[in-house]
């Protein structure tokens, strides 16, 4: 990240880690308020918090399909759903928290003036990152690398998933 202020990069890198301890934790029968359960556990674990008004989703003839995955339990309280949806073979998702400082946290999100792009309230640096699972047997697999979540997570630092490309 040249020119980014050190605790950009530490952020950063924090938010890397806080997502790959989130990917690895996908398993079959969670509950979709377990997954917000651990993503912010592992953000606060790792010094950050993530934005709940950001969720991941199913994928299938639509790019954004049901369920929505919660990442936050604020999000959670608002659906009583996510206490009842399990992930279950055969389904494919987007794992995509989106991460920031603690300070500040609860101040929200804005839509950007161009229509499409949001901040946060505060202004606050946030980090995002994006893999699709498929839940297959005997265990997930990370879509854009073709491997297996235990396998994909080898890379600790986030530019190496740019680099490498299975075989």
């Amino acid at each position: 990240m040249p020119g980014a202020p050190r605790r950009s990069e530490d952020e950063y890198r924090a938010a890397w880690c806080a997502f790959q301890a989130v990917v690895a934790a996908i398993e079959p029968g969670l509950t979709l308020e377990d997954v917000a359960s651990i993503a912010e556990d592992t953000a606060a674990d790792h010094g950050l918090a993530t934005v709940p008004e950001f969720t991941g989703h199913g994928i299938g003839r639509q790019l954004h399909e049901a369920p929505v995955i919660p990442f936050a339990r604020s999000a959670v309280a608002k659906s009583s759903r996510a206490r009842e949806i399990r992930l279950l073979p055969g389904m494919v998702f987007n794992v995509e928290p989106v991460y920031r400082p603690t300070e500040g946290a609860s101040s929200g999100v804005v839509l950007d003036g161009n229509g499409w792009a949001y901040r946060t309230g505060d202004g606050a640096r946030t980090y995002h990152f994006e893999l699709t699972i498929a839940m297959v047997e005997p265990e997930p697999l990370v879509l854009q690398l073709g491997e297996p979540v235990s396998r994909a997570l080898r890379w600790r630092d986030p530019q190496d998933v740019l680099r490498v490309r299975p075989d």
